[in-house]
């Protein structure tokens, strides 16, 4: 299984090293793989058009290079329920499944 493990923060007094120390534990306890770690600083208000890092997942689910996406949790993704679900439903559609701890 090849995951792409996503972290994110609000503001740069915070970091992920939280977000990254789990979700990497819980790839290597699967013996998943992973492809890529993609961490932003950013409001998650922010549209998904403008958010780079949710564009590079969407690039990886696109081309094939992941099967699953890591996340400590949903809000992690975004704190409006119709950019997540959005997310969500695009990412399903390219056969690419979220784990959320």
């Amino acid at each position: 299984m090849k995951v792409a493990i996503f972290t994110r923060v609000s503001t740069t007094q915070q970091n992920t090293d939280r977000q990254l120390a789990e979700l990497r534990s819980i790839a290597e306890r699967n013996s998943w793989q992973v492809v890529a770690e993609i961490t932003e600083t950013i409001s998650g208000a922010k549209d998904s058009k403008s958010r780079a890092a949710i564009q590079q997942l969407k690039h990886l689910a696109k081309t094939g290079a992941i099967n699953k996406v890591l996340v400590s949790e949903i809000s992690r993704l975004g704190r409006r329920v119709s950019e997540v679900s959005k997310l969500i439903e695009d990412l399903t559609a390219l056969k690419v499944s979220v784990y959320i701890k």
